[in-house]
């Protein structure tokens, strides 16, 4: 039961990452990290999990009563907006996809 749970769990983390599935080497990664035969499956669920969204800061994209309250309160802060810097663990300037964060 344990070891479901955290199959289960490493599964979720991978899925809010950015680990990318579809580039050469992922498999192999997936079913050495999962100590796995094949990790077609791991791959599979990873996909169901970002396709339904059930992971990370909630529903994406941001339901409207949400975005309503965000631009409220930056109108209240007489803020016509905000910007949100891209960087990656070494603050580089040029930023491979897989390593992007906000």
């Amino acid at each position: 039961m344990l070891e479901a749970k955290i199959d289960k769990t490493l599964l979720e983390g991978i899925a809010a990452s950015a680990f990318l599935t579809d580039v050469k080497g992922a498999k192999q990664t997936l079913a050495e990290l999962l100590d796995a035969d094949d990790a077609g499956d791991a791959i599979a669920q990873i996909e169901a999990l970002r396709a339904a969204g059930e992971f990370g800061l909630g529903a994406m994209p941001a339901p409207a009563e949400r975005l309503h309250a965000l631009r409220e309160y930056l109108r209240e802060q007489d803020l016509g907006g905000f910007l949100i810097p891209l960087a990656d663990e070494h603050q580089g300037e040029f930023i491979a996809k897989k390593s992007q964060r906000l």
